[in-house]
């Protein structure tokens, strides 16, 4: 009992920094819908829709720079120090060649792939003006994953927490004087947020190189590192099912968003409401996920394998309670929080009634996102593919065609449909949990294949 209240004031520890930057990350997507609000409801699903094109990007980079978080966890945990810095130039290379291809594909293919999302031509022409500035954030997001990722897993999270804050502040002020045209600029509306955004990616770079100098010891940037072909393979095998598993997340909430566009175009600010405020609410678990992946990876590559299942038992049990304190907070504060926004009354209506239906359904939300840590951190990757990717699409993506296209039900219908899909989502990550693949130290199969 000692020890699990030991462990659990490890991880908030650890994971207080890391939900402070969530907390700030989510407050400023609250902020920039605010103040797009103010331009108009066309504005909003503007944004929303560049936002996410932008989030396939994001995504796929998440799951890219994990995978090599994985090893850089565990070796960190194994004390092998003169590996992180490989495994660190390896996977920044890799962020900034998937960043590069976004800015093609994105630049290259902008109207088809906006058209897609929207009918409205006002609406589209919002979401290119957008994402064509926002295409110059992608190589500097794309470096930052990978240093916030290696901060994290090595346990100091707090200097991501510091560019993070920094980054918010800039963002914040910028949206107000870019947008609205204050301080001598011209008024530049959505493209001024989009300008903001960018800039403040580049502080947040430049500050997390600047402490990356100071505080990791272990890392340095180098154009050659000395990595075998057979040690690279071994990392790749389990970077590529979770960069094509976020990839296929990532894609199959966009059809969703597309099916919901579909069953109701004029409620897509009331479903961009929604998703502002449910990130409002559980940046906790953000802060956790985090812990969890560095704590048990540390754990699974001290050999301490025992050990290390206590800690899961441990840490789905908080989860399950930050989540259903969230989900009673929004139940709560449903007829209020959308009051916040520049919305419509019908819009405003029916943001309150998804708040309630993604309330419900929380829970099954934190126990499997809990349990896609829990595998990622052992390097069961392929299982992650399996409850998190796949099952999107034969889960929530399906539901959400065959009710938005082919029962021709509205939003509401829709939406609780693809939320309710997080009860089969348990059931299948119990699964995999209790099948204990993800029990086992990567550092000592390295020792084997290196060469």
């Amino acid at each position: 009992m000692r020890e699990s209240r030991e462990f659990i004031r490890h991880a908030l520890a650890l994971a207080l920094p890391v939900m402070v930057q969530q907390l700030l990350n989510s407050l400023l997507n609250m902020t920039d819908t605010v103040m797009v609000g103010m331009i108009g409801e066309n504005a909003i699903s503007g944004v929303a829709v560049a936002n996410k094109v932008f989030s396939i990007y994001q995504m796929i980079l998440f799951g890219l720079s994990n995978g090599f978080g994985i090893f850089i966890s565990q070796y960190g945990g194994s004390g092998q120090r003169d590996r992180i810095t490989d495994v660190f130039n390896e996977g920044l290379r890799s962020c900034l060649v998937v960043g590069g291809l976004g800015i093609v594909i994105c630049g290259c293919f902008q109207d088809e792939i906006l058209g897609l999302y929207l009918k409205n031509v006002e609406v589209a022409v919002l979401a290119k003006r957008y994402l064509s500035v926002l295409l110059v954030s992608f190589l500097p997001f794309a470096a930052t994953n990978m240093y916030s990722v290696c901060f994290r897993s090595l346990e100091m999270p707090r200097c991501t927490l510091i560019a993070g804050t920094v980054s918010f502040l800039f963002n914040v002020v910028g949206n107000y004087v870019l947008m609205f045209g204050k301080l001598g600029f011209p008024a530049l509306g959505v493209a001024g947020a989009a300008v903001s955004t960018v800039i403040s990616r580049f502080i947040e770079l430049a500050m997390l190189y600047g402490l990356g100098r100071k505080y990791l010891a272990d890392v340095r940037l180098k154009l050659r590192y000395a990595m075998g072909m057979r040690f690279r393979g071994m990392i790749w095998k389990r970077a590529v099912p979770l960069m094509t598993n976020e990839l296929i997340w990532s894609v199959g909430l966009n059809v969703i968003f597309i099916s919901y566009s579909y069953a109701g175009e004029s409620f897509i600010p009331a479903v961009t409401v929604v998703d502002s405020i449910n990130n409002l609410v559980y940046v906790v678990f953000s802060g956790c996920s985090v812990a969890i992946s560095a704590i048990i990876g540390k754990t699974l590559g001290s050999g301490a394998l025992e050990q290390a299942q206590k800690e899961v038992r441990t840490v789905i049990k908080l989860v399950l309670a930050i989540y259903l304190t969230g989900g009673v907070i929004l139940i709560a504060t449903s007829p209020v929080t959308p009051r916040l926004f520049s919305l419509s009354d019908a819009n405003l209506h029916m943001a309150a009634r998804l708040l309630i239906v993604k309330a419900l359904f929380a829970w099954t939300q934190g126990y499997s996102n809990t349990v896609y840590y829990v595998l990622r951190s052992g390097g069961d990757t392929k299982s992650v593919l399996i409850i998190d990717g796949i099952f999107t699409w034969l889960g929530p993506v399906l539901l959400s065609i065959v009710g938005a296209r082919f029962l021709h039900l509205n939003i509401m219908w829709t939406y609780l449909l693809v939320e309710g899909a997080g009860l089969l989502k348990v059931c299948l990550a119990t699964y995999f949990l209790r099948k204990g693949n993800w029990i086992r130290n990567l550092t000592l199969q390295e020792e084997s294949l290196d060469g």
